[in-house]
């Protein structure tokens, strides 16, 4: 038969379990809020040597031609703007 120190001490575990689930909570949020956001100068610098290369290729393909063997790695047509 449960009694009033029981109640007590059963009420106070839950105030403890909120308190402690609010205070994980709160943490992810700052941790969360801390991550810094991915640095996007690499993409525009990955994307810019990707479009470089392109270019180059092309350049290499037009002075040389292409090798025939190597269709089987590359788009069907070849990269765009090569003839």
């Amino acid at each position: 038969m449960p009694n009033l120190l029981d109640e007590l001490i059963k009420a106070e575990l839950t105030r403890d379990m909120v308190r402690d689930a609010e205070r994980r909570r709160l943490v992810r949020r700052v941790l969360a809020a801390r991550r810094r956001p991915p640095v996007r100068f690499y993409w525009a610098a990955l994307a810019r040597l990707g479009r470089w290369l392109e270019r180059w290729g092309c350049r290499l393909q037009t002075r040389y031609g292409s090798i025939a063997e190597v269709g089987v790695a590359t788009r069907a047509g070849g990269p765009k703007g090569c003839s």
